[in-house]
């Protein structure tokens, strides 16, 4: 359980700096525009972050899945956080689709 944990904030970190490389290389892009660069090159890089911070929100949705699946021991470690995860996540997690890191895991 305590590995789920680190790797729910493994994977909080990752989407953190996601979201932070996101907002870099828009504003690199609005200066290129600003500049009159062409900003294709930028903007095909900046639809790849996109979709490694899609990837990575999947990946944390499937932590949280398995630390639903688990509330007994859950409730262990965090007090009430299973009937948390279940009612907050329930929506969430029935779109969920399997991602290519967890299967690469």
């Amino acid at each position: 359980m305590a590995d789920e944990f680190a790797h729910l904030s493994q994977a909080e970190q990752h989407i953190a700096g996601a979201k932070e490389r996101i907002v870099r290389q828009r504003q690199l892009i609005e200066r290129l525009a600003a500049g009159g660069h062409s900003v294709r090159d930028a903007e095909g890089f900046l639809s790849a972050l996109t979709g490694v911070l899609s990837a990575f929100e999947s990946h944390r949705l499937l932590i949280l899945k398995q630390l639903r699946d688990r509330p007994p021991q859950l409730a262990a470690f965090w007090p009430g956080a299973a009937l948390r995860l279940t009612t907050w996540w329930v929506g969430a997690l029935a779109r969920s689709t399997p991602c290519l890191i967890c299967a690469l895991g």
